[in-house]
């Protein structure tokens, strides 16, 4: 019968923890600036889809092509906030499994 408990620690190089920690940092820089330019893009965004609305209420769209166009942005502004949390969850996993991370 095999053990099934795995392993506390497992040995590593000293460069290959090295390269992991600084692959871990900069993971968590490159996430913050883009967390940055996300909430850039998606404020003027919110102010282009605005303006767009207005102008197809000025050309005499309907309510329902302008409720539709308003939902097109807002389940894209969405996505974009759905893959953020779950770029932000892949990083929190990535640190809870390395005691090690900095």
């Amino acid at each position: 019968m095999h053990d099934t408990e795995e392993p506390r620690w497992i040995p590593v190089e000293t460069r290959a923890l090295d390269a992991l920690r600084r692959a871990a940092r900069e993971a968590h820089e490159s996430r913050e600036a883009l967390r940055r330019a996300t909430a850039a893009l998606v404020e003027q965004a919110e102010d282009f889809s605005i303006d767009a609305a207005r102008r197809l209420r000025e050309r005499g769209a309907s309510s329902a092509q302008i409720e539709a166009y308003e939902g097109a942005f807002v389940a894209r502004r969405d996505a974009v906030h759905a893959a953020a949390r779950a770029l932000d969850e892949a990083l929190a996993r990535w640190k809870d499994a390395s005691p090690d991370y900095q």
